[in-house]
């Protein structure tokens, strides 16, 4: 990737709600966020998206936001 300067090695999958019986439905979403663990440190991968309609620039704070509440987690 062109715009990215790492590899891209984890996916953490996708979560939702599946109603196919009653309402013929399938709301999936993918989950933006993973962690590489290593003896003493750590690495968070989170993803963001602009679409139509949408502010980059709160966008980018959103992912921001991802990261500082990840990593408060782990401290």
């Amino acid at each position: 990737m062109e715009n990215e300067n790492h590899k891209r090695k984890y996916y953490t999958g996708f979560c939702g709600h599946i109603n196919i019986v009653e309402n013929n439905e399938l709301s999936l979403f993918v989950n933006l966020r993973s962690m590489e663990i290593y003896k003493n440190s750590f690495v968070l991968y989170l993803g963001g998206g602009i679409i139509k309609g949408s502010n980059p620039d709160s966008e980018w704070q959103e992912t921001e936001n991802k990261a500082l509440t990840l990593s408060k987690m782990l401290q």
